[in-house]
């Protein structure tokens, strides 16, 4: 089947990619057409190659038999099992099967090495890990509210060694607030005297002098002795 690059230029993912690179891809890639109901590929087998949509719509089923759901659906301008192209030992993780006569461009791993500087593979690049990144916080939200009833009750941490009472786990991102430094007392105002009242004063005596009892010992003594003559 034949490619023709107008129909590609038109997707979203090729966005500001010149036609010719997008000439470049269509030629190297491998156009096929898969009618309603025909499987492109099943759940399990190994994983070669990858697919960008053209033209019409597939749906993505887990299970077998009467167990099959569908859990997906792909479009014009997606591409679907892009395991593939980075995962040469992967296997499919589900089986994808036409929902009407789609036009399809097949990608392999040689494509992607021949392509690695054209604008249009980059831009199908871009595409894959924009995709793997929302299948992975989806799977991410359904493990969380998997999860939500055993994980309900709030952690705490162990007993402290004096108060034996548990402690609140601290919240991420939080700090104490810093310690605001302790204001200083202003000096206590002198109190005015009271009106009428003379503040008494208060006058401290004279050391007595350290010679004056040896003097008067010393007069003492000469009295008695001339006394005695």
């Amino acid at each position: 089947m034949e490619i023709h690059p107008a129909r590609l230029s038109v997707f979203p993912i090729f966005q500001g990619v010149s036609l010719a690179d997008i000439v470049a891809l269509v030629a190297a890639g491998q156009g096929e057409t898969v009618h309603r109901g025909d499987v492109v590929f099943r759940e399990g087998k190994r994983a070669k190659d990858a697919f960008l949509v053209v033209q019409g719509r597939l749906g993505v089923y887990l299970g077998e038999g009467a167990g099959e759901r569908v859990i997906g659906e792909v479009r014009g301008g997606e591409v679907v099992g892009e395991a593939g192209l980075m995962n040469l030992s992967a296997r499919r993780n589900a089986t994808v099967r036409a929902l009407v006569d789609t036009d399809l461009m097949r990608l392999t791993p040689r494509t992607l090495l021949e392509l690695s500087g054209n604008a249009g593979m980059v831009a199908i690049e871009m595409h894959i890990l924009a995709a793997m990144a929302r299948r992975i916080r989806a799977a991410n939200l359904r493990l969380e509210e998997a999860l939500a009833p055993a994980g309900a009750t709030r952690a705490t941490l162990p007993p402290t060694a004096t108060t034996g009472r548990s402690l609140p786990p601290p919240v991420p991102g939080s700090t104490l607030p810093p310690v605001a430094p302790r204001p200083s007392m202003p000096p206590r105002p002198s109190m005015p005297p009271r009106p009428g009242l003379t503040p008494a004063r208060t006058t401290v005596p004279p050391p007595e002098s350290a010679e004056a009892p040896r003097a008067e010992t010393l007069t003492q003594a000469l009295l008695r002795i001339l006394g005695g003559k």
